[in-house]
């Protein structure tokens, strides 16, 4: 069974989608059919949220959409088939209202997601960012909802997991963009590595 790490959650996810981990955990992945929708898909729940697996999917081994207007499509139209050489990234349609208009325009690329990212946590306003990728506030919100706080929910996750310092210290280099504790250590110095772990504390 091939798998592939998803590029920003601690998620691993094999080729057609029907197994995941997330944490070491694995999920359980549920097929639902909604009420407006008149066709099955499939969901799996983590971090406090329930994704479309047809998304981590193609997130996972097709890489992040080039822009945020972009959703899921597949080649045989087929919604129960999620491996991912069935599955593109395409942009929704035209959008003709005003209201809209900037979201579709949006410049956020998906190699300038861990900029972004990092913004937003050194506390930069949306619209700030918005404006620096000429979209809107509201898209630089979705990337916030979206990725940045998973990841704090990740990063709970593995400090209540964690069963001593050294795991829970690798927890928080994890969130930080690290691969590994060292690597972090290095970068900031111990005391500033501690200061900064204790800073994030406070905010759970």
């Amino acid at each position: 069974m091939k798998t592939a790490n998803h590029p920003i959650l601690k998620l691993i996810v094999n080729e057609d989608g029907t197994r995941m981990w997330y944490n070491g955990k694995k999920l359980d992945i549920k097929t639902y059919k909604t009420e407006r929708d008149n066709y099955p898909v499939k969901r799996v729940a983590f971090a406090s949220r329930t994704h479309s697996v047809a998304k981590l999917v193609c997130e996972a081994w097709n890489g992040l959409r080039e822009e945020m207007t972009q959703v899921v499509h597949r080649k045989d139209k087929d919604t129960l088939n999620n491996h991912y050489t069935n599955l593109y990234w395409s942009k929704r349609g035209n959008i003709h209202t005003s209201r809209t208009a900037r979201d579709y325009r949006s410049k956020v690329k998906k190699n300038e997601l861990p900029q972004v990212l990092k913004r937003l946590e050194a506390g930069e306003t949306l619209n700030k960012i918005a404006k620096s990728y000429n979209t809107s506030d509201m898209a630089i919100h979705r990337i916030k909802k979206r990725f940045m706080l998973n990841r704090l929910s990740q990063l709970k996750d593995g400090v209540r997991n964690a069963t001593n310092t050294h795991a829970r210290q690798q927890a928080y280099a994890h969130y930080m963009g690290y691969q590994t504790l060292a690597e972090a250590i290095t970068n900031h110095g111990s005391k500033a590595f501690k200061n900064k772990i204790d800073a994030l504390a406070r905010t759970f």
